[in-house]
């Protein structure tokens, strides 16, 4: 659309780690959640306790995140915990005193957690010396990933809660050596069907028995 901003900044796993390194809690743990998620930052702000599902559901490992929150149905959706998510999440719950409401990520000044986590965001930039980005770019980076390490668009769409598989593709970004490994790919299948085909014309020549 005219005018629309598209944040394609991602962070190499060098970066993820500098950064992280430098940041602060609240950021860390934030950080951590949406580069292992894929949430939104003011997603991972409105989380709460009620919504944090240790547990895991069916034949998952780690549990789960509901997020009710979202204009859309796809929105509100679950979104899966990973190992690194839920031991920090588990350790929050633990400090708390594990309560069973209240906010995950409670204000800690009087301007609220979101003033607090930019401020150190601002900090942990200039202490990590990585360049520019906004806590958003860790959504874009998880999902660039999701799509680097063969995820397709379908299940980019359910896991981000997108309204339209359209916005799921802008956050695939294949590297060349991705895109050189998808036409080995094709090359290979190419040479598997000619290799069938001509096997199958020998059979029919009666040069094959």
């Amino acid at each position: 659309m005219p005018g629309e901003i598209q944040r394609e900044r991602i962070l190499d796993h060098g970066e993820e780690q500098f950064y992280l390194t430098a940041a602060k809690q609240p950021l860390r743990d934030v950080a951590n959640v949406i580069l292992d998620t894929g949430m939104r930052p003011e997603e991972v702000f409105r989380m709460s306790w009620p919504n944090v599902h240790f547990q895991p559901a069916g034949k998952a490992r780690y549990g789960y995140i509901s997020n009710p929150f979202g204009k859309t149905q796809n929105a509100r959706r679950n979104v899966s915990l990973t190992p690194r998510v839920k031991a920090l999440l588990e350790m929050r719950h633990a400090q708390q005193g594990h309560p069973s409401e209240g906010w995950v990520f409670p204000a800690a000044t009087k301007s609220g957690c979101l003033e607090s986590v930019k401020s150190q965001h601002a900090r942990a930039l200039k202490d990590s010396g990585v360049k520019q980005f906004v806590l958003y770019s860790l959504r874009h980076t998880m999902l660039t990933r999701l799509g680097e390490a063969g995820a397709d668009a379908f299940s980019i769409q359910k896991i981000a809660g997108h309204s339209s598989i359209l916005i799921s593709q802008r956050y695939v970004h294949p590297t060349p050596e991705r895109i050189e490994g998808a036409f080995a790919l094709l090359e290979s299948y190419n040479s598997q069907k000619a290799k069938e085909l001509k096997e199958e014309q020998e059979r029919e020549h009666g040069l094959v028995q």
